[in-house]
C-alpha cells in the first residue's frame, strides 16, 4: 500500500511509471498522505495535507491508491479525495484496536506493554516538542532531504577537530556499533595518505553501499552525494577532482542520513 508511483529506485521500480508520472494531470483527484507516527492509543488528529494530482505529488503518493483513485475518476465522473494512511512493513495487529486483540490470548504481552509504554511516549513526545523542528512533507519529495541545517556544516572541513570522536570499524551497521538504534545524521571522518605520484591527478573515491543517504567532501568540498530516498544498496562511487588533490594527506568526512530501520555503511543489507 505504502509503496510510491515511482517505486524505490533504482531496483525497486513500477513498470511504466515514468510515464504515468509524466501524465498525471488530474486537478479532480486530490491526495492526502498520513505522516508516520507511533502512538500508544487511537489518535483523532494527524499531520499532512492534501495536494492536487499532479506529476510533482503523484510520483511519491501510493501507487495503488493513484491507480484505483484515477479508475474511479474515469468511471464516476466526480471529484476523488484519496487518503492513504499506511506504514510499509506493519503487521496488521498495530492497526486494530485492544478490543479487537483481546479475545486473542498471544497479544497479552504486547497490551500490557503498550499499557506500560504510554508513560514514556508522552514523555518522548515532550521532549521531541522542546527541540527544534524541520519540516519535509511540504518539499518536493525528490529533495525534501537536501538543506537540512543542523549547524553541523563544520564537521566536513579540512581542519575540524575531531580528535574526541568515538570510532566505528567499516563496513558495519552501526545498530551493531554504540549508535545504536538510531535514525538521523551521523558524520564520519577519516584521514587518507595517498603516494606523492597522485598529488594533482584526479582521483576515484569507493565508499560502497550507504543505508540511506550521502553527502561526501574530500578536503572540505564536496564530491558526491546521493540525497533522494532508494539508493541504499548503491555503491558510491565519487571522483575527486585534481585541484582538490593538493598533497598526499586528503581528509574525507562522509554525512550519512539514515531514515529508517537498518543504517549500514559499506556494507550491504
Amino acid at each position: 500500500m505504502e509503496m510510491p508511483l515511482e517505486g524505490w529506485p533504482p531496483s525497486d521500480t513500477i513498470a511504466n511509471s515514468a510515464g504515468e508520472i509524466d501524465q498525471a494531470l488530474y486537478p479532480t483527484i486530490r491526495m492526502f498522505s498520513v505522516m508516520h507516527a507511533y502512538v500508544p492509543t487511537p489518535a483523532e488528529m494527524c499531520i499532512g495535507n492534501w495536494t492536487e494530482c499532479s506529476p510533482r505529488d503523484v510520483r511519491g503518493f501510493s501507487a495503488t491508491a493513484y491507480y484505483f483513485g484515477k479508475i474511479l475518476s474515469k468511471e464516476l465522473k466526480v471529484p476523488i479525495g484519496l487518503i492513504n494512511s499506511s506504514f510499509g512493513g506493519t503487521s496488521i495487529e498495530a492497526w486494530m484496536s485492544k478490543q479487537g486483540l483481546n479475545p486473542f490470548r498471544e497479544f497479552a504481552d504486547q497490551l500490557r506493554k503498550l499499557d506500560e509504554s504510554q508513560e514514556s511516549v508522552r514523555s518522548l513526545n515532550e521532549w521531541v516538542s522542546s527541540h527544534k523542528s524541520i519540516t519535509v512533507t511540504e518539499q518536493d519529495p525528490l529533495r525534501k532531504w537536501e538543506g537540512l541545517n543542523f549547524q553541523d556544516e563544520k564537521c566536513s572541513g579540512r581542519v575540524y577537530n575531531d580528535s574526541d570522536w568515538n570510532e566505528m570499524k567499516l563496513p558495519t551497521f552501526w545498530e551493531q556499533t554504540s549508535v545504536g538504534e538510531f535514525d538521523g545524521v551521523v558524520w564520519f571522518r577519516k584521514e587518507v595518505v595517498i603516494p606523492k605520484p597522485w598529488i594533482g591527478k584526479e582521483l576515484t573515491l569507493q565508499l560502497g553501499p550507504i543505508d540511506d543517504l550521502d553527502e561526501t567532501y574530500v578536503n572540505g568540498q564536496m564530491v558526491g552525494r546521493h540525497m533522494t530516498e532508494g539508493f541504499w544498496s548503491t555503491n558510491r562511487v565519487y571522483q575527486i577532482a585534481a585541484p582538490i588533490v593538493q598533497d598526499s594527506l586528503l581528509q574525507i568526512a562522509v554525512r550519512v542520513i539514515d531514515l529508517r530501520a537498518a543504517a549500514a555503511f559499506g556494507e550491504k543489507e
